[in-house]
């Protein structure tokens, strides 16, 4: 009998599922490879993403129109740049390396889910994620910044998990590596980025003020968080001192952005008191984290709802809208 049917636990039911998962998520990722479109959806982000990124490659500049960019982190134009300096500017090219990034996102949810959830709940969340219509689009059809950004910031939880139970100084240093690369990524891919920076913090003065005193997971996400910190005040500072010529034309910098009722819309204005009120459950959300499990727990809820919504909700109203315009004609 050979050595691997005595390993203990090698083929049980909890290793099986992962195996089932891995092959789930390689099979969509191939067909999400196959069917990229040949051509270039017409989509005002894609443009600007790929626009920023020859930017980048030509001269180190991160320029639109010839003039400073500031609306978007340049996270994803960083990683279109590298994909074009190793297998060309092509836009498809872009789109497989999207569809790598996505799969892992899909890796790194299943990962991240089970952790707190259970694998139960990891598949479910995994299998309706992977089969949406919507996660297709935005891996496959349109060059965003919104794949990328979930495979990062769950890959970010998962290593902030793995950091907080580690036992050994390797491991240690491993995980605080790891999450801190990570964080870089969730905070230059997209701006909502800022608010789990802020969800650490928050969680480690929680921490302090209930152990009163130093909480252990400062000493572990101190350098991570601050390293985050730097670069969103660096890239900030940078945007103010260069509003007055970016291509948004309303003259304000990344800063300012936050202050406003809707940043993609800057001719509504500043927000409102009931626009601040509405952010209210998010400052709740930030200050209840008070553990790194609470705060997985609500994340899970999130994530399972828009699910729910993009995998059934929107097929319904879909349907019950081509049913009505069939009548119509």
């Amino acid at each position: 009998m050979s050595d691997a049917a005595h390993a203990p636990g090698l083929f049980d039911a909890g290793r099986r599922i992962d195996l089932a998962i891995v092959v789930f998520i390689v099979a969509v990722g191939c067909l999400f490879w196959a069917f990229c479109p040949p051509i270039e959806d017409v989509a005002p982000d894609s443009s600007t993403y790929q626009g920023l990124a020859r930017s980048l490659l030509a001269d180190g500049t991160y320029r639109f129109n010839f003039v400073p960019h500031i609306q978007y982190p340049p996270g994803l134009p960083l990683i279109l740049a590298a994909v074009s300096s190793i297998f060309g500017s092509v836009h498809r090219t872009y789109l497989h390396a999207q569809v790598v990034i996505s799969a892992l996102g899909l890796l790194a949810t299943y990962a991240f889910v089970s952790t707190w959830q259970g694998r139960g709940t990891a598949v479910v969340t995994t299998v309706l994620l992977g089969v949406s219509v919507y996660f297709y689009i935005y891996t496959s059809v349109v060059l965003n910044s919104d794949a990328p950004y979930l495979a990062a910031s769950l890959a970010a939880l998962w290593a902030a998990e793995r950091l907080a139970h580690a036992h050994t100084r390797a491991s240690q240093w491993a995980s605080a590596i790891a999450f801190t690369v990570l964080l870089l990524l969730v905070v230059l891919l997209r701006s909502v980025g800022v608010a789990m920076v802020a969800a650490f913090g928050a969680w480690i003065v929680v921490e302090c003020v209930k152990r009163r005193g130093v909480a252990p997971a400062l000493y572990r996400f101190a350098a991570p968080l601050m390293v985050a910190g730097a670069v969103i005040v660096a890239w900030t500072v940078w945007t103010q001192r260069i509003k007055a010529v970016a291509t948004s034309g309303w003259g304000k910098g990344y800063a300012d952005s936050f202050l406003l009722a809707d940043p993609h819309r800057p001719e509504q204005g500043l927000a409102t008191i009931g626009d601040l009120l509405l952010r209210i459950p998010l400052l709740a959300f930030l200050v209840g984290s008070v553990h790194i499990g609470y705060l997985a727990g609500n994340l899970v809820t999130l994530l399972a709802s828009f699910v729910i919504r993009f995998f059934i909700s929107d097929k319904i109203i879909y349907v019950k809208k081509s049913a009505a315009a069939l009548e119509t004609t």
